[in-house]
């Protein structure tokens, strides 16, 4: 039982956890040039931060084609590298108190997750640079999911921590951050220190904090696709089997308790093992099978 009542708090990461803005700006600027494009306004870049590279690039350049917009996905994917192999790169920096918030999370209780538009390599080198990644339990890129504000990445992350989406919160400084948690039926908090302005995250659902705090809950308002609802018939799965595993583990305990012979004795501890087991191993397992699907 004790696991239905882990309390998550799923970070994003640029805007979030750390000020990437400099280094995203640049690598868009440059996608652009090489396509022979007029870069955007630094500040409808700083907009899109948060979402996959190919619906930024749809945002940012709506006109274009769909082969347009992922040719400099690659691209912005092609100068990022370079860039961090030449060193380029700026420092990006964890936000002040940052690092504070997620002791004080941990030590309070809180599973911490992370849930971004980055890439696996983004986000393990930015994690890794600030000594930060035994903190996290769950990490869900763009690379396994869908962009926000689908919710899939975030029920996945709930599902790999073993916790629930009513003990769950989605820490994020942008809309589309508010509405995967919205889509999602999680708590939403949005901080104010981002890329979105404060008056977009509460008018997106998110109890705005410039500290850390949770923030109201907020439901409905978006339109589930097919992927999100397997991904949350998957979450409900995951508990099916806990909420199944005790109800067995309680039937073997009442044979013990009112057998008299040794036959229904060991009936009963063969049906808590096997309970117990469900409990400890299957949800682990199935999560672990589901938390990468197929592009």
């Amino acid at each position: 039982m004790e696991n239905l009542m882990i309390r998550l708090a799923v970070f994003d990461c640029d805007g979030t956890l750390v000020d990437s803005q400099a280094n995203i700006c640049v690598a868009c600027e440059r996608a652009f040039e090489g396509a022979r494009l007029t870069p955007p306004p630094r500040a409808d870049i700083r907009r899109i931060v948060g979402l996959s590279l190919v619906e930024a690039m749809q945002v940012l350049l709506p006109e274009a084609d769909d082969a347009l917009h992922r040719s400099l996905a690659t691209d912005y994917k092609n100068a990022f590298h370079a860039m961090r192999a030449s060193g380029e790169l700026a420092d990006e920096p964890l936000f002040e108190g940052i690092a504070e918030v997620l002791g004080t999370l941990a030590n309070d209780g809180w599973a911490l997750g992370v849930a971004t538009g980055k890439s696996d390599r983004g986000l393990a080198h930015i994690l890794t640079a600030h000594g930060i990644t035994e903190r996290f339990v769950t990490l869900q890129t763009a690379d396994r999911h869908p962009s926000k504000p689908d919710p899939a990445m975030l029920l996945a992350a709930i599902a790999e921590a073993d916790a629930r989406v009513e003990t769950t919160a989605m820490i994020g400084d942008t809309s589309f951050d508010m509405a995967m948690a919205r889509a999602a039926g999680v708590r939403a908090v949005g901080v104010a220190w981002g890329y979105h302005d404060v008056h977009e995250l509460s008018d997106a659902g998110g109890g705005c904090r410039r500290d850390g705090g949770a923030g109201p809950a907020a439901h409905g308002g978006y339109t589930m696709t097919d992927a999100d609802k397997l991904a949350q018939r998957r979450w409900f799965v995951l508990v099916a089997v806990r909420l199944a595993g005790v109800a067995g583990a309680l039937l073997g305990l009442i044979l013990i308790a009112r057998a008299h012979d040794l036959g229904p004795k060991i009936l009963g501890t063969a049906i808590v093992l096997s309970a117990m087991a469900m409990i400890a191993i299957v949800p682990r397992s199935l999560a672990h099978r589901w938390r990468s699907p197929d592009a």
